[in-house]
């Protein structure tokens, strides 16, 4: 593979709990001490570079480049010791020469959105980048806490004082319950169960993250005075406690409380960490977090990272007060503060996008474009049908999305989601247009492929994702339809947010006229509320056999998205060479188990016909 690549890597937050990360390392010397434990996650801003094989390590950013010829190790493990710019990357590239079968690489830092420096981690950033080109370039299959330990392994070899929590970056912008052993990491997802709107910004100080963290350090493993026992007891027993309230407020989508959790976190640091620490006084930090207008807007706020004048976190308390703070911190800090969306979470994490198909019922745009590319009108941009979709997936965290794509495609959507605009083209951008591309970038690694070679119909793609689905329950969503929700959660969120209540397989349905009957399968069941309780569902009904489907004196039809399980994938009954029907198998696996229709609270714009696809150009936001 020598062709570019392009990579994302985001930066990170610690919500609360940041610099108990390292504290489990003097467990050896003193077993009294407390894991350290964290709630952190990814954030949209980071680093966006190009990548390509090569015979020796190259790695450039803005007016700085260093050439290692060969990876030579002697040179590499020099950089690596000294204060050099690049002592991290090239710390990481001696980690691979000496464990891995690989020869070089070409990194080119086309576009970074972190400041440095700031407790968003761009030096761990810069270093899981590394990790992340080789095992993409040379196939080397490594898992995510895999890339985080050669990280954090590299990162230490170059003498940084870092612990585990800055890698957390390579997981991607899911939040995270971390707890820090010695020598391994926990990580379970945290539940959502309201979205968060947080503003995060540089307060452009000036602070030592190096004496913070030597200051810290020297308060274990035996503290020498009541000072140093009050920084253990901060970062040990006090940050289990912070982190146990914040779970909780969390998972009961109580941002209040959640709000005051992190003003206490910070109070702890103050009243310890900052009594021993002139660097950790943060006197801008603290000037922002007492401003009237902030506290009026929020429920909360907290330094970033090793803290002290590096960044700030604010809880904006809904969407309208995130944009006013947005605005006060411009206009009257001069500050250029950047939104943290934290949206609600959802347990299923796979989604399943059928797009093979001529799509013949939109010929002749079709001779020379896909279906998928099918263009829609979104956020004021012009974009592809298929990306819109997968933003939709992304919003509601879905983490891996498989494409069933006819035979020979795979390329056509790789070159989209996974190919680097040329230097010339993206530099061309301007901001909004590149931290978009950033995005399409990251987009891509969640998308994986299968190749439906006959085409035999919806529900033998939706049998090909088996594999995918691995005995779990995914999400289905059509590759030629546009949701729009009706209300503030997302129509696949309004699925997902059921399922979550019923674990049961869902279809979604919609209110549907007599003259639609052609287009829809037609469901009959018991109505209560928006549920059916699903006993029959017919394909393309004739009118007459309509009839006998009503449900409350109404037609309910299919609308597109649904949750499905092994029952329904053994219901399709794959056969060789026969097209199966996915209205049919739901129709079968309705009479073994219960299967929930949903009328979902929104509109379905089936871009495969002229006439829907004119009506969604007009109509959508």
């Amino acid at each position: 593979m020598d062709e570019r690549i392009g990579i994302f890597v985001p930066g990170r937050v610690s919500i609360i709990g940041e610099l108990s990360d390292w504290v489990s390392d003097y467990r050896k010397d003193n077993p009294t001490i407390i894991p350290g434990e964290t709630i952190a996650t990814g954030i949209d801003k980071g680093i966006y570079a190009v990548v390509k094989k090569s015979n020796d390590f190259i790695y450039e950013y803005q007016d700085k480049k260093i050439k290692i010829s060969k990876m030579d190790l002697k040179e590499l493990s020099s950089i690596s010791k000294s204060s050099n710019f690049f002592s991290y990357v090239c710390s990481v590239a001696l980690y691979m020469k000496k464990n891995y079968k690989v020869s070089g690489i070409d990194i080119k830092v086309i576009y970074m959105t972190l400041p440095i420096k700031k407790g968003l981690s761009s030096s761990a950033a810069a270093s899981v980048m590394v990790v992340k080109a080789f095992n993409i370039l040379y196939n080397l299959k490594l898992e995510y806490n895999e890339i985080m330990e050669i990280a954090y392994k590299s990162e230490r070899y170059a003498l940084s004082m870092c612990g585990r929590l800055d890698q957390i970056c390579a997981k991607g912008l899911s939040v995270s319950h971390i707890i820090f052993k010695e020598d391994d990491l926990v990580i379970n997802q945290v539940d959502i169960n309201k979205n968060m709107y947080m503003v995060v910004c540089d307060v452009n100080g000036v602070k030592d993250t190096k004496n913070i963290l030597s200051t810290l350090h020297s308060c274990f493993p035996f503290p020498k005075n009541a000072s140093e026992e009050k920084v253990k007891r901060m970062l040990c027993e006090d940050n289990k406690i912070i982190i146990e309230r914040g779970l909780k407020a969390l998972n009961k989508g109580d941002l209040k409380s959640f709000g005051k959790v992190m003003s206490d976190a910070q109070k702890l640091i103050d009243d310890s960490a900052g009594k021993i620490c002139k660097d950790l006084e943060g006197p801008k930090l603290h000037q922002i977090m007492n401003d009237e207008v902030i506290k009026e807007l929020s429920y909360g706020s907290k330094g970033v990272g090793s803290n002290g004048d590096g960044a700030i976190e604010i809880l904006a308390k809904d969407k309208l007060s995130q944009e006013k703070i947005m605005h006060y911190l411009e206009n009257n800090y001069q500050l250029q503060p950047f939104k943290l969306d934290i949206k609600k979470t959802y347990k299923i994490k796979k989604a399943v996008i059928p797009i093979a198909g001529f799509g013949t019922r939109i010929y002749p745009y079709t001779r020379t474009v896909k279906k998928a590319f099918l263009p829609v009108v979104d956020d004021g941009m012009v974009k592809p049908t298929i990306l819109k979709l997968i933003e939709d997936l992304d919003d509601v965290g879905i983490e891996k999305i498989l494409l069933i794509v006819g035979k020979g495609e795979e390329e056509i959507y790789k070159d989209f989601f996974k190919k680097p605009l040329s230097f010339e083209h993206f530099n061309a951008l301007n901001t909004k247009e590149k931290e978009f591309e950033l995005k399409i970038i990251r987009l891509g690694e969640k998308i994986v492929f299968k190749e439906q070679e006959k085409q035999l119909g919806y529900g033998h793609a939706v049998y090909l994702s088996r594999d995918f689905a691995n005995n779990e329950p995914v999400l289905m969503i059509l590759g030629d339809t546009i949701y729009e929700s009706s209300e503030e959660e997302s129509c696949i969120g309004q699925v997902l947010g059921l399922y979550d209540k019923v674990n049961k397989p869902i279809i979604s349905l919609h209110a549907i006229k007599e003259d639609e009957f052609p287009y829809y399968g037609i469901a009959r069941g018991k109505k209560k509320k928006d549920i059916i309780e699903i006993e029959e569902i017919i394909e393309k009904p004739s009118i007459n056999v309509a009839k006998n489907l009503k449900v409350a004196n109404k037609y309910y039809g299919t609308f597109g998205i649904s949750v499905i399980d092994n029952n329904i994938y053994d219901a399709l009954n794959h056969r060789e060479n026969e097209e199966m029907e996915f209205t049919k198998a739901i129709d079968i696996a309705s009479k073994k188990s219960e299967i929930i229709g949903f009328i979902v609270h929104g509109k379905q714009y089936d871009l495969g016909n002229a006439i829907s696809y004119k009506k969604a150009l007009k109509e959508m936001k």
